[in-house]
């Protein structure tokens, strides 16, 4: 038979070839013979939620997951995996060390076959465990006598060059060890692969097996319904290897051999199943199924009738967008490529029979992930009556990015840092981003990859979303996008971060306590504050701020305090005819100065301010304009100084407290301004404290 190379997709995303596998034998009837916002005021700890499962076991508690007909794929006295089950079992794979405790000869006069290494025959093992663990199967178990045939067949086959269940003699073989080697290929899953590392020989086998997508297999799946039969208790492996096509590279070919039916091979008694499907209802990881292989759905043949193809209809539904594959005897399968739709009903004895085929063309995506439905139909239970199966396959990468953590930017506006655990042996993130949207109808912002934005502890990647004073209760919700298209998205808020602390005060000190309750009591009450200056709506333009702690200021107190921040100019002797200033809140913290001087006057000014200069800008009223962005909250009390001259010297001095102290000593100031602005000098205060 034609040796096939093609490509397989490896646990890591490695491109790997695609052993050939020969057609798996039917069963005779009784009659017959690798793995997978940085500036500002930092409040110094990070929020973290308790780790929890990434899915809901489709099994009830216990050992024993509940029946559910029609729903559930895999034995009903098999408990279905979680996908962190699946993840662990995955990173328990034993690799390989040495591939051959003794290796195979297939020199005529002085042949043996291999002795596969320890570590050989439990990464093989563990492979075979780990889909049929995922299929909702019991496990099997390797047996010396059942790895001895299967190391004889795999002989057979490289001492002839010849990939086949039914091998000829090869020359200088004796007639009682072909024999041995011809009962093992016989009963029987081989596979050949060339151009790899011992390693990976047979992780490539098996996974050449379970996924059958090549041309020569598609339609029947036999190596894939042998190694998924729910009655198998034991089985065998064995190698050999041939150096006849890459010597030149090094590399070795082999050939593998896994006895999965006959002579002494252990069964049991299961029919606790409606239906075997790969992928299984429930979790998988995306990696292990990859876009062209193909998906199966095996009947009970105790519980249902042979399926008919001219009757049999079997719908793929994506939920993410809602993409539906419709399969029947309809489905054109003259070209049966990946890039084609396929569909087929096999009812011969390989493993258990009536199994239904299909497979998505793979022109419009690369790989599996979220959730897909299954909708069977056309089916008929072993009485004759007209049966459905419906069930929903779960995927999920073997190596995800996740939230972990959160912390807050004290800067000119308040930033929220979404810190991740990024798998970055096993993906490329430099093109990865995270947008964010706060509230419902808030514009959408984008904060790119940056390695060098690390937690302090330099285990987590951060991403910064900037929240407006008045936003603190709106919903954050942070969208990570990565590998090509896929997203992991969670839903936060300022006032979460602010509930973490006041239910865990124990954990933190006085200070760190203040400063958590006083930006509480600044988004309360200045929400108040600039709903009243701005006309909006709370609960309405922004969601409600309920959480705050200080129920009544002593404005005089903060008056006195604020007393030396007050605005001052001198104007005296220049052309300068106004000054005045402006605090914005509702966005980032900024002060406008705005400076009026006489028609036609020379002029020019600069403000200096935590070791920037900045320039006026005229506007359209004729004033010039010098703003001050981004106030850093400890930075709130350092007065801005602004200098310049208009036929003559003048200066000004002013802060972001120069309005709070404005607001208290106007009498006509009402209680929403007053109390806004005494939360913001809290807000100041409790930095200041917290810093030191």
């Amino acid at each position: 038979m034609k040796k096939i190379l093609t490509v397989l997709i490896a646990l890591l995303l490695l491109a790997q070839a695609l052993p050939a596998l020969a057609a798996a034998p039917e069963e005779p009837a009784p009659e017959a013979g690798k793995k997978f916002a940085t500036t500002g005021e930092a409040v110094a700890y990070e929020t973290a939620e308790a780790d929890g499962p990434t899915a809901e076991k489709t099994a009830e508690e216990g050992t024993v997951r509940a029946a559910a007909a029609g729903t559930v794929s895999g034995r009903s006295s098999v408990a279905k995996p979680t996908m962190d089950e699946l993840r662990q079992q995955l990173e328990a794979i034993p690799e390989i060390t040495d591939l051959y405790t003794t290796g195979s000869s297939i020199a005529a006069e002085d042949y043996h076959p291999a002795v596969l290494s320890p570590s050989a025959r439990a990464n093989a093992l563990a492979w075979i465990n780990y889909f049929r663990t995922a299929a909702g199967l019991t496990k099997v178990s390797f047996t010396d006598a059942l790895n001895l045939s299967a190391s004889w067949g795999a002989l057979v086959l490289a001492m002839g060059d010849q990939f086949t269940h039914w091998p000829q003699l090869p020359e200088g073989m004796s007639d009682a060890d072909f024999e041995k080697g011809y009962d093992a290929t016989t009963q029987s899953n081989i596979s050949y692969c060339g151009g790899y590392e011992s390693r990976e020989s047979l992780r490539v086998a098996v996974w050449g097996q379970i996924e059958d997508r090549d041309e020569y297999n598609v339609e029947v799946l036999g190596h894939r319904r042998w190694l998924l039969d729910p009655r198998t208790k034991t089985m065998g492996v064995g190698s050999a290897e041939s150096d006849k096509y890459y010597a030149d590279l090094g590399l070795l070919e082999y050939y593998t051999d896994i006895r999965v039916f006959g002579d002494g091979v252990g069964t049991q008694s299961a029919t606790d199943y409606d239906f075997i499907s790969w992928p299984a209802s429930g979790n998988n990881i995306s990696e292990t199924f990859a876009c062209d292989v193909p998906w199966s759905v095996t009947l009970n043949p105790a519980r249902y009738a042979a399926p008919d193809r001219s009757k049999v209809q079997v719908k793929l539904t994506r939920k993410s967008d809602g993409k539906v594959w419709t399969f029947s005897s309809k489905t054109d399968v003259s070209n049966v490529g990946p890039d084609y739709d396929f569909f087929n009903v096999d009812n011969d004895g390989y493993g258990i029979d009536n199994c239904i085929v299909f497979r998505p063309s793979c022109k419009d995506f690369t790989y599996y992930d979220g959730e897909y439905s299954v909708d069977v139909t056309g089916i008929y239970d072993s009485a004759g009556k007209a049966a459905a199966l419906h069930y929903t396959v779960l995927f999920a990468p073997y190596k995800s990015p996740a939230f972990k953590s959160q912390s807050l930017v004290l800067s000119g506006e308040i930033g929220m840092n979404f810190f991740l655990e990024l798998p970055t042996d096993d993906y490329d993130f430099s093109g990865s981003y995270m947008t964010f949207r706060v509230g419902k109808n808030g514009p959408e912002q984008r904060a790119d990859f940056d390695p060098e934005f690390m937690n302090s502890a330099k285990t987590r990647y951060g991403f910064t979303c900037y929240v407006k004073s008045i936003q603190m209760a709106d919903t954050i919700t942070a969208t990570f996008h990565y590998g090509g298209g896929r997203t992991i998205s969670k839903q936060y808020s300022v006032a979460k971060y602010i509930e973490f602390f006041e239910k865990n005060q124990s954990s933190f000190n006085a200070k760190t306590i203040s400063l958590i309750h006083a930006i509480a009591d600044f988004g309360h009450y200045g929400q108040i504050y600039l709903a009243d200056v701005n006309s909006w709506t709370i609960g309405d333009s922004y969601a409600e701020m309920t959480r705050y702690y200080e129920t009544d200021f002593d404005y005089a107190a903060i008056l006195s305090a604020v007393e030396s921040k007050a605005f001052a100019k001198e104007l005296e002797g220049s052309k300068m005819t106004k000054a005045t200033y402006k605090l914005h809140l509702d966005s980032t913290t900024t002060v406008d100065v705005y400076l009026t001087v006489e028609e036609g006057t020379e002029f020019s000014a600069w403000a200096e301010f935590g070791g920037t200069t900045y320039s006026p800008e005229v506007q359209e009223d004729g004033r010039y304009l010098i703003r001050i962005p981004d106030i850093s909250a400890h930075q709130l009390g350092d007065m801005i100084e602004v200098y310049g001259y208009a036929d003559g010297d003048f200066t000004v001095r002013v802060s972001a407290l120069s309005y709070v102290r404005s607001v208290l000593k106007n009498a006509a100031s009402n209680k929403a301004a007053k109390d806004g602005l005494s939360a913001l000098y809290n807000y100041y205060a409790a930095v200041l404290a917290y810093r030191k």
